[in-house]
This record gives C-alpha cells, sequence and structure tokens, in this order.
C-alpha cells in the first residue's frame, strides 16, 4: 500500500495538480498519507494491489489510462510520447522478481526517463530503503510488465498513463490522454465519486 501511494503522491506532484489542501506550513504538495485505497490493510498484506485498485485510485484525482495486454511497440510508443510531454507521466506494473529482486507482489513504480538509443528506461522506485531508482532495458521491463500478477488470478500486469484535467484540456487532440475517459471501479471500491460510474 505505501508504495502505491508514494508513487501516486510523487506522479501528482510531477503533474502539478493542486491537492486542495496543505501539507506542511502553506505547502501545497500530494503526500502518501493522503491517499486510501479502498482494499482495506489486512486484504493488501494477502493478495497485495490490483491492478485496477490504481486506476480506481487515480481517477480520483487525474485522468488515467490503464494500459495492459499491449504490444511492446505499443509501450514504446507510450514511453516516446510521455517522456516527451511535460502533461503526462507513466506508472509501471510490474513484477520485481522478473528484475531480480525480491518481492512475490507486484510493484507500482513512476518512470523517470528513456534513453531510446541504449533501448533503457529509468524506473524511480519509491521503496528507496530496498532499492534505488535503476535504468533497465526496455524489453526486460516489458517482460517483467507482462508477467502473470499472482494479485489476480494470473492475469499480466502493465502500466497506466496519467495526466492533468486542466492541462490536457489545453493540448492539442493528439494528446495519448485527450480522448481518455476510462471510468473504473476496482473490487472493494467504497468512493462515493464513482457511484455513478
Amino acid at each position: 500500500m505505501v508504495e502505491l501511494a508514494l508513487a501516486m503522491a510523487m506522479v501528482l506532484n510531477a503533474l502539478e495538480i493542486d491537492p486542495k489542501r496543505t501539507w506542511k506550513g502553506n505547502w501545497r504538495w500530494f503526500s502518501s498519507e493522503q491517499m486510501k485505497t479502498c482494499s482495506p490493510a489486512e486484504s493488501i498484506e494477502k493478495r497485495g494491489i490490483p491492478f485496477d485498485e490504481f486506476t480506481c485510485l487515480a481517477q480520483t484525482y487525474c485522468r488515467v489510462l490503464p494500459r495492459r495486454g499491449v504490444s511492446y511497440k505499443q509501450f514504446l510508443s507510450d514511453l516516446e510520447a510521455v517522456t516527451s510531454d511535460t502533461t503526462s507521466q507513466m506508472v509501471v506494473h510490474y513484477s520485481r522478481a522478473c528484475l531480480g529482486q525480491q518481492d512475490h507482489f507486484a510493484h507500482f513504480s513512476p518512470i523517470g526517463g528513456f534513453n531510446r538509443v541504449e533501448s533503457q528506461v529509468l524506473i524511480m522506485d519509491v521503496a528507496r530503503g530496498k532499492y534505488p531508482s535503476v535504468w533497465v532495458n526496455t524489453k526486460d521491463l516489458f517482460k517483467a510488465m507482462m508477467a502473470s500478477s499472482n494479485e489476480e488470478c494470473g492475469r499480466s500486469r502493465g502500466y497506466f498513463l496519467l495526466g492533468n484535467h486542466e492541462q490536457i484540456k489545453q493540448q492539442p487532440p493528439q494528446n495519448l490522454l485527450s480522448s481518455s475517459s476510462t471510468r473504473l471501479k476496482c473490487q472493494d471500491c467504497s468512493r462515493k465519486c464513482h457511484a455513478n460510474a
């Protein structure tokens, strides 16, 4: 839960979304303490955080386009678009084990950069006590996202494209998120804002 909340707070702050409340003093930043998942802590400890729950949480604050089961070519296209545009961000949901790290649940991390020439992507790891941010090969990351998920009965993981509602309105139509209108309720959804979704 903490890692999902940290990833979400990092992305929302990078997108310059106003949390509509102060954090400390007169600073208006998102922090992990503000992020509340629908699933109870006991459930998260047993099964991890499902892909759809990240979407449910993210759409409370920003525009989100979940990507699951896409081609490697589509992933590279989205990666290139997101890292060349300040109005969108990407969070990857991947298997740490596939990248040689220890953890049996999937992990959520924002992407911090992309080197097309070297086929490397910078994962901004939010569990900094365990792992530093790291450059990995794009094919290795793609395989780690496509690995079956224990949390969701073998379905693959994926990634999310996120954007600031206000900034997207001002962008040309080719913006990745300009036509996104995904509204999703996760299995344990308790958000009143999605009652009509």
